[in-house]
């Protein structure tokens, strides 16, 4: 997703990850994360409930 003033726009690809954290501790979630996902290039956009489920959303992003 790019704009119009940005040559290299259409290639950059983004992809999206929901992380189920629900039975975990913020210790174990950072742990987790900094291991398994961070380290990937992964980011994380936000933390929602759903359901009584906790899920971490992680973005990517990658330039094709």
């Amino acid at each position: 997703m790019g704009s119009l003033d940005k040559t290299n726009g259409s290639e950059v690809r983004r992809q999206i990850k929901f992380v189920d954290v629900t039975n975990s501790t913020p210790t174990q979630i950072e742990n987790v994360y900094n291991d398994n996902y961070g380290k990937k290039g992964w980011r994380i956009i936000q933390v929602i409930t759903i359901n009584s489920k906790i899920y971490i959303v992680a973005e990517k992003e990658t330039i094709e």
